[in-house]
């Protein structure tokens, strides 16, 4: 192993025990090699807890059409439906990513689950719709209104300057949207993701 890699800051092996979640196969009794292993991914921001390894084709594979979802929670409910998707690691991982893309379809299926959503899947869905801010910040305030501004996950899962990167990508696309009905949710938003920022060490760019 070269020096670049071994001064990338280790996270605990606890985090690492979450690579049951991360790595199809690999469950929570994994040896100590692999625990290293995935300690340093996740350190060096290569592997970010949470974040799925799924390609986009496994994906489409794995999650439920919107049109299958909607018919589930009309059937069983929002809560049901909601924990059980999020208690689905791989599936609830690709909703993210979906999410964080800006997909509008899934932030439709998020409002109908948002009624009846836990707190564990709101707080991530929130998190991953951070990400669409490059994308679309119209559609993730109607959605979800400021609150995936705040940036709280970006460090943990980037790395300090990989975060700055991400959040001054978001700031930029945020600060250009002039549309007249956005401007008091763009200006809040702004103030978060400086916020954001700073917590994580780093000053903003104007």
């Amino acid at each position: 192993m070269d020096g670049g890699a071994a001064s990338c800051p280790r996270r605990s092996t606890s985090d690492a025990g979450t690579a049951s979640q991360l790595i199809p196969g690999v469950g929570p009794t994994m040896g100590w090699m692999m625990r290293e292993a995935v300690s340093l991914l996740i350190g060096c921001g290569l592997l970010a807890v949470g974040q799925s390894v799924a390609s986009p084709d496994e994906c489409a594979a794995t999650l439920p059409t919107t049109d299958a979802l909607r018919k589930q929670v009309e059937a069983r409910g929002a809560f049901m439906v909601c924990s059980d998707l999020f208690a689905d690691r791989p599936v609830w991982a690709c909703i993210e990513r979906r999410l964080a893309a800006g997909e509008r379809p899934w932030f439709e299926i998020w409002h109908m689950l948002r009624i009846g959503a836990p707190e564990g899947p709101a707080e991530a869905a929130g998190r991953a719709a951070g990400y669409a801010l490059k994308h679309d910040p119209r559609q993730v305030f109607d959605f979800f209104g400021t609150g995936p501004c705040e940036g709280l996950d970006v460090k943990a899962k980037l790395g300090a300057q990989r975060a700055v990167d991400e959040l001054r990508a978001r700031r930029a696309v945020v600060a250009g949207l002039t549309d007249t009905g956005y401007h008091m949710s763009r200006d809040e938003c702004l103030e978060m993701i400086d916020r954001a920022i700073e917590r994580v060490g780093l000053r903003p760019k104007n």
